[in-house]
């Protein structure tokens, strides 16, 4: 061994992609021999394929298939919490009167808007005597303006 490719087990860790416990482990079991607290990663590598156990192969592949799906599972459970965080969001609005039903909305708007309409329409109807007697086009105009506002004015004073 050259002491010019010693390596810390910190680093051999990082270059096997495992954790500096899981390194220690196997030093303390002897697996992997140590020279002045340093490793030869040639050598460590030569010893870990003569410790492999073969029968342990299978499963280290399928787990990798677990961890797969243990992935989308996650995903699966993240993605129904956030729908769920969502939906509770929108009953909390609801229940604070922050939030209301679009056809609610819909009917009340569509309410209003014919009230309104006969409002307007019933105009001519109780207007047309005295605009007939009215001769003066500017009073004319003031009597409509005055009972144009007046119907519009009360619509908007009305309660949902």
């Amino acid at each position: 061994m050259t002491r010019n490719n010693l390596v810390s087990q910190s680093e051999y860790a990082r270059r096997k992609g495992v954790s500096k416990q899981h390194i220690s482990r196997l030093t303390q079991k002897g697996i992997i021999s140590l020279d002045d607290g340093k490793i030869d990663p040639v050598q460590a590598d030569k010893q870990l394929a003569a410790a492999k156990d073969p029968a342990r192969d299978g499963l280290r592949k399928s787990d990798s298939k677990v961890k797969k799906g243990e992935s989308s599972y996650w995903k699966a459970r993240t993605e129904r919490e956030q729908i769920r965080a969502k939906r509770e969001r929108l009953e909390y609005e609801k229940a604070i009167g922050q939030l209301v039903d679009a056809e609610e909305v819909r009917l009340s708007a569509f309410n209003r808007g014919r009230i309104l309409r006969d409002a307007i329409f019933n105009l001519p109807d109780r207007l047309a005597p005295l605009l007939a007697a009215e001769s003066d086009v500017k009073k004319v105009n003031a009597i409509l303006h005055k009972e144009l506002r007046a119907a519009l004015e009360e619509q908007s004073n009305v309660k949902p």
